[in-house]
């Protein structure tokens, strides 16, 4: 809807026809797990709609209007549960709806209904919560249409429901009647999540970063990454110090790093920029050791920094076997 109106107040377009849908059974077996083997749903899943709601814009004509467009942002709330969709969405639904508020110069109050798309009663609670912090304090006019959608009293749908179908039904079928009899302002806010069918399964976040934090992601990136180069590079143009030794005293230095318990919060200050030197392998045969004696006891020393170093060690030796091959190392003078 937000599209068409741009199209339509461009003059691009004299209407456009605006529709969503969504099906159960092929949101549920991509994103959640397989239906035949009747898994127990964890309390935080919704239910997603299956169905599909149309809307049709004119640049003229009697009936409700659109007179404002807030696009949101990509908000990564760390959630990697896709039984958890509507903590995953409701920290952009709730950056939505503070900057519509903050451009428009309106108040929460403003509004008959401030209606999410699909973030269920737990994701409700958390926008509730969000924007307490930024200042606004929303009341019952603050709703989900995955919580209108569905009577959760006589249909067992755990936290509510959801799908693009959930705003575009619930839009199309109760708020729209509601806005004809004018005297009332709607805010709508569908919400969606950016993910695919291997998110899960790598352990990534199901949201991206917005584009200021990974800006600075990556400056901290080449800062601390450049910083264990440099280091390196000194230690071999000015010390007689040999490549093999500086490997050694740069490994040693990861795991008292990892022991003292800085490398983590360095690790994800900096992501890469601290695990690709070589303090990274340093770091994780320690905490390799740490996690196995906490489980094995004393007998972890021994096998927890080979488990967790394993595809790193295989690597390297297969990199040394090729170098050798093809150069013919030579003591440092």
């Amino acid at each position: 809807m937000s599209l068409g109106a741009m199209m339509i107040d461009g003059g691009y377009a004299r209407q456009t026809l605006c529709l969503a849908g969504s099906h159960f059974c092929s949101a549920e077996k991509q994103f959640r797990f397989p239906l035949g083997m009747g898994t127990q749903r964890p309390p935080t899943t919704t239910w997603t709609v299956t169905g599909c709601g149309a809307v049709l814009l004119r640049n003229e004509g009697p009936g409700p209007r659109i007179t404002h467009v807030t696009t949101g942002m990509v908000v990564d709330y760390g959630v990697r549960d896709a039984a958890h969709m509507g903590a995953a969405m409701a920290p952009a639904a709730a950056q939505a709806i503070s900057a519509h508020l903050r451009e428009t110069g309106r108040n929460l109050t403003d509004y008959t209904w401030i209606v999410t798309g699909d973030l269920g009663e737990v994701g409700r609670s958390l926008v509730c919560r969000l924007l307490e912090e930024e200042g606004f304090y929303p009341d019952s006019r603050l709703t989900d249409c995955g919580l209108l959608l569905f009577d959760n009293h006589a249909q067992d749908t755990h936290s509510g429901g959801s799908g693009c179908a959930c705003s575009a039904i619930t839009y199309g079928a109760y708020f729209h009647p509601r806005l004809q009899t004018g005297g009332h302002r709607l805010l709508l806010v569908p919400t969606g999540a950016l993910m695919n069918l291997t998110v899960s399964q790598q352990g990534e976040s199901i949201q991206s970063p917005l584009k200021g934090e990974c800006e600075m992601a990556l400056v901290w990136v080449f800062l601390v990454g450049g910083f264990f180069c440099l280091l390196g590079q000194v230690l071999v143009d000015h010390t007689k110090l040999t490549s093999a030794r500086i490997l050694v005293l740069f490994v040693v230095a990861g795991a008292v790093l990892e022991g003292l318990g800085i490398y983590e919060p360095l690790r994800d200050l900096a992501q890469c920029g601290a695990t690709v030197p070589i303090i990274g392998f340093g770091a994780t045969l320690t905490k390799g050791a740490l996690e196995a004696v906490e489980q094995q006891g004393l007998l972890g020393v021994c096998t927890g920094p080979l488990q967790a170093a394993a595809g790193g060690i295989g690597f390297v030796i297969l990199i040394a076997f090729f170098c050798a091959l093809l150069f013919s190392p030579k003591e440092k003078k």
